[in-house]
């Protein structure tokens, strides 16, 4: 069984989740090490039995893009805390000016019933003021097998260990699709389809679609002209023999592609139809559970929470955990 923390299943048996969440807040402290020192006191020591300071904290850690530019870390349970965000170099004094900014990172669908969590909240509430959710993974679970979900997108694809990816790693929009099944060793066939969003940009989903029918017969000339024709029949004898066809219709022009995929994909429902209502339902859970706020840009505008900006600079790209 998967784990989830706030999920929304829709008419369809698509499961709706965030998976990664980010947010920041002002914390009222200016001093690092006491910030660290009162995290590590009142929400790790007590929570996580046999956790030692020494080894899941850093401090007066140098002005780098490995450190996302945080002056000081700590971690545990399943939490990535940083805090103290290194702004505006002082070419003259050769020194930078340090903000109040605290960064959590964590799996909600993991962690959201955690003791470190309930603590960290506390503290949050007693030592914070506004706060923002800047980055989070949106996934959406479809209980069919990789091979029935399809995907069009102007993103630069990759593929990587069967997980296929659209967009640049750890950036706002960035898709990804793999078999869930398969990494949390499930009984039954489910797929995760999984996009990065981050704050005051455009949430856009690429199209992706369920294949609920196969291919449909191959019409005769007047449908489609000889070379199309003939293509539809190698990408079919590619399916027969259990090739991608998805993979192998990369390297046609986007019009033929979409011209082919009735007769040699198939066809479906479109699954971002209701992503935008579930997402923002999702989002309204956790910026009144972490009293944070987001906002986006373009179309499809979430805004939810009081009007406070994200004041950090990085874009969010050193976001590996150290555990």
């Amino acid at each position: 069984m998967l784990s989830y923390g706030k999920n929304i299943k829709d008419s369809r048996g698509c499961v709706h989740s965030i998976d990664n969440l980010v947010v920041e807040y002002i914390v009222r402290n200016f001093n690092p090490n006491s910030v660290i020192d009162s995290l590590a006191s009142s929400v790790f020591e007590p929570t996580i039995p046999g956790w030692e300071k020494s080894k899941c904290s850093k401090v007066d850690l140098p002005a780098c893009s490995a450190y996302a530019w945080f002056k000081s870390s700590i971690w545990g349970g399943g939490f990535y805390v940083q805090y103290g965000q290194y702004r505006d170099f002082d070419k003259v004094t050769r020194e930078w000016t340090e903000y109040p900014l605290m960064r959590i990172k964590f799996n909600p669908n993991k962690y959201l019933s955690s003791p470190v969590l309930a603590r960290l909240s506390d503290w949050v509430a007693k030592e914070c003021e506004d706060g923002v959710i800047v980055k989070f993974d949106y996934a959406v679970d479809v209980p069919v097998p990789m091979k029935d979900i399809q995907v069009h997108s102007r993103k630069e694809p990759g593929l990587f260990k069967g997980t296929r990816y659209f967009g640049q790693r750890n950036k706002h929009g960035r898709l990804k699709v793999y078999d869930k099944k398969a990494e949390s060793e499930l009984p039954v066939d489910t797929s995760r389809v999984e996009w990065t969003f981050c704050y005051g940009k455009p949430i856009v989903f690429d199209d992706v679609a369920w294949l609920t029918r196969g291919p449909e017969p191959l019409p005769d000339s007047s449908v489609l002209d000889p070379r199309t024709l003939t293509l539809a029949r190698l990408l079919l004898d590619i399916r027969a023999l259990g090739g991608d066809v998805r993979e192998s219709m990369r390297h046609l022009d986007a019009r033929t592609a979409k011209k082919l995929e009735p007769y040699t994909c198939g066809s479906g429902v479109q699954l971002l139809d209701s992503c935008l209502g579930q997402l923002k339902g999702l989002l309204k859970f956790y910026c009144d559970e972490l009293s944070v706020s987001f906002r986006s840009d373009g179309v499809n505008q979430i805004d939810i929470g009081a009007d406070f900006k994200r004041i950090s600079i990085d874009d969010l790209e050193a976001d590996e955990l150290p555990f």
